[in-house]
């Protein structure tokens, strides 16, 4: 089962109506707004006293949500009687992809999306919540001795399960003191807000499509890029044209853009994506699915004079490859790459749409990126069936390939 509630109207944590029965594994997503309703104690009766796998974390937004900040609230749910594979992987290395993130596994495709910063919400930087299942333990059997009544067995059980969890907790603390100490050298550890999910393949067929729906309007054409180094594109060229300026040509379309009167408002900042491609794409190819496609936000650039002239600044997505530039720059590696093709695009926001079904990841615009009628719209109750999903502020990782486009969504379609 998938299901995405929004704007719930009641103000407690309610299982979805008619779940499959006996459910062995529940993912759940919420909204920071929601995040206070992520404690244990809470969400424990979800567990099936033990034979169900329960796992919940709060991300920024939710699939199907508008574009708005301090009102959308809500859950989705994945309820599955298959057993999920949760793991929690050493944290991600500097500079990767983000290391506070949930990565979901599907076949051969991995979608990483960042956790929400809930620290105003509940204190913490994080929130996630794990109750694993207990089903596979061994059972604690005694048999009573003559003269020994049942309740006496039952409290001697609790007993040694209180023992057992008690040694457990004292042996945690005392390699805690001694890695504080030095007598224990530290080691690498779980990320605890690092998380591997390996969804049901029972739900997804072998050859599940991705697809990506990106909110962009075409504003340049593709360009073969000349000149560049790291994340600085240089010089672009097109068949009739010599060599110039990467931002000539954009900084005329951006004006044609803005004064059209097909442009009914504009954000307080608008976003311009370059789609970088190592060859000349075609107009039916997916713009972020399409083999070896990557669209990078441009930072800044434009103007300048000398050598400093047409220079653009594109998001190298990662510290590692803003590390990789500086270390490798004279080889020019990097995001720009001589040969390649450039075009460029702008976003314009949308509202959410509830019409995608499956597994759905997507990027919410941030606050400084919203139009003042979006900010704090209240929305009635929508439950969406067959969605699943969450959405980040830095956008979702495909692979490698990071997709922050301001409403862009990727989703890969499922049977229930």
């Amino acid at each position: 089962m998938l299901r995405t509630v929004l704007n719930p109207r009641s103000t407690k944590l309610v299982l979805p109506v008619a779940p499959p029965s006996p459910p062995k594994s529940i993912i759940l997503l919420t909204t920071p707004q929601s995040a206070r309703k992520l404690a244990k104690e809470d969400l424990v009766f979800l567990s099936n006293n033990g034979a169900c796998d329960v796992f919940a974390a709060a991300v920024d937004s939710l699939p199907g949500a508008q574009h708005t900040t301090g009102s959308t609230q809500g859950y989705s749910w994945l309820i599955t009687s298959h057993s999920i594979p949760i793991k929690f992987p050493p944290t991600a290395a500097a500079g990767a992809i983000p290391a506070k993130s949930l990565s979901f596994s599907l076949w051969s495709k991995k979608f990483t999306l960042p956790l929400a910063n809930t620290l105003f919400h509940t204190g913490s930087r994080t929130t996630i919540v794990h109750i694993p299942a207990e089903e596979n333990e061994i059972p604690v059997t005694i048999e009573a001795a003559e003269g020994v009544s049942p309740k006496e067995v039952e409290e001697f059980a609790q007993a040694q399960q209180d023992i057992k969890e008690a040694w457990e907790e004292l042996g945690e603390l005392m390699k805690l003191v001694g890695q504080r100490s030095g007598v224990v050298p530290p080691t690498k550890g779980h990320g605890k807000d690092c998380i591997d999910i390996i969804l049901p393949s029972a739900h997804f067929p072998a050859d599940a499509k991705v697809d990506a729906h990106l909110p962009l309007k075409q504003l340049t054409f593709p360009r073969r890029i000349e000149a560049g180094m790291g994340n600085i594109l240089k010089q672009t060229s097109s068949e009739t044209n010599t060599p110039q300026g990467a931002s000539r040509e954009l900084e005329k379309a951006v004006l044609d853009y803005i004064s059209s009167p097909s442009t009914t408002s504009l954000s307080e900042k608008l976003s311009i994506f370059a789609r970088l491609t190592p060859h000349s794409p075609t107009a039916h190819e997916d713009l972020f699915t399409a083999p070896g496609a990557r669209i990078h936000r441009v930072l800044s650039g434009g103007g300048g004079w000398g050598n400093k002239a047409g220079l653009l600044s594109l998001d190298p997505q990662s510290e590692a490859q803003a590390q990789g530039f500086s270390n490798n720059f004279e080889l020019g590696e990097g995001v720009v790459k001589v040969g390649e093709h450039v075009q460029f695009f702008i976003a314009e926001q949308r509202g959410g749409d509830d019409s995608w079904r499956g597994v759905v990841f997507g990027c919410v615009p941030k606050v400084e990126e919203l139009v003042d009628e979006q900010r704090g719209k209240e929305e009635e109750e929508v439950v969406i069936a067959g969605l699943f999903g969450g959405a980040s502020e830095e956008g979702v990782w495909v692979g490698d390939r990071k997709m922050d486009v301001p409403g862009g969504v990727v989703n890969a379609l499922v049977t229930e």
